[in-house]
């Protein structure tokens, strides 16, 4: 196929796309209009989300093994659940398996589009740098995890990564499990194949969105690729108790999700 065709084909994609989020986005800002009571929007908003991502990957063409469905319920109960970070895509990804309120920070709130994209999916803004607020914010996270139908997501490391392994987890927001005394849920994700090569330093660029990457570039980039397989792991759940600190919540969550994750570049790494 000629190269301005592909090119072509690829565009008409990234619009179909961007159109679907401009629907997700009123259907979301409709929700808030319609729903006064907090705890009565959240749950609109995380089921709306669920329902807008398990298109938004078949459009994206991400195809998802999903093991250990069966910890997601963890006995009835909400659970925080925590997750190694490579993009944008990890967020369709886990919104696509289950309905979810996700962390972010406020600068991603400030940002124009992915802001209003972000408000509609019911997202919880913390800012990370200031501690002051963290009490304040620590008790709305923990609240959510009482009351909202809805499990609460939070990416530890605090950014993206290239895939290279699992950065140490920041433990403030661990506390919410800790206020509230729902399980903290550790999940990792696996990017493993596009266009069936396994996932590596050639392919990386294509699909982790790290740094100082450019977005539209990048997503451009993704939607040249016929297809991504990803592998989504649910671990055990980590029980809360009157002993356990946010720290060690922290370390078995790390230590489990690194365990499965490995060192996929492992070779590449030593050339």
């Amino acid at each position: 196929m000629p190269e301005e065709s592909v090119l072509k084909r690829h565009w008409v994609r990234a619009v179909q796309i961007a159109l679907f989020l401009l629907l997700f986005v009123a259907h979301g800002y409709v929700g808030r209009f319609l729903f006064r009571n907090e705890r009565s929007r959240r749950r609109y908003l995380s089921r709306n989300l669920n329902r807008y991502n398990r298109v938004l990957l078949k459009l994206l063409k991400i195809r998802v093994k999903l093991e250990g469905a069966e910890r997601l319920q963890a006995k009835g109960k909400r659970c925080l659940v925590v997750a190694n970070h490579l993009g944008y895509t990890d967020v369709v990804i886990l919104a696509s398996q289950f309905p979810a309120v996700f962390v972010t920070s406020v600068e991603v709130e400030q940002t124009p589009a992915l802001g209003q994209i972000c408000k509609a999916g019911g997202c919880v803004f913390v800012e990370r740098r200031n501690r002051n607020r963290l009490a304040e914010e620590l008790e709305e996270l923990s609240s959510v995890l009482v009351h909202d139908d809805a499990h609460l997501v939070v990416f530890p490391e605090a950014t993206s990564t290239n895939g290279e392994g699992v950065l140490p987890f920041k433990n403030a927001l661990f506390d919410s499990a800790l206020r509230s005394g729902s399980p903290v849920l550790p999940v990792c994700l696996r990017y493993t194949h596009a266009d069936g090569r396994p996932v590596d330093r050639t392919l990386r660029d294509s699909i982790f969105y790290y740094g100082d990457m450019a977005f539209l570039d990048h997503f451009l980039r993704l939607l040249k690729l016929q297809n991504v397989d990803v592998t989504l792991t649910v671990l055990d759940p980590i029980p809360i108790s009157a002993e356990t600190s946010r720290k060690e919540l922290a370390e078995r969550s790390h230590g489990g999700i690194v365990a499965v994750y490995g060192a996929p570049f492992g070779a590449l790494v030593q050339a």
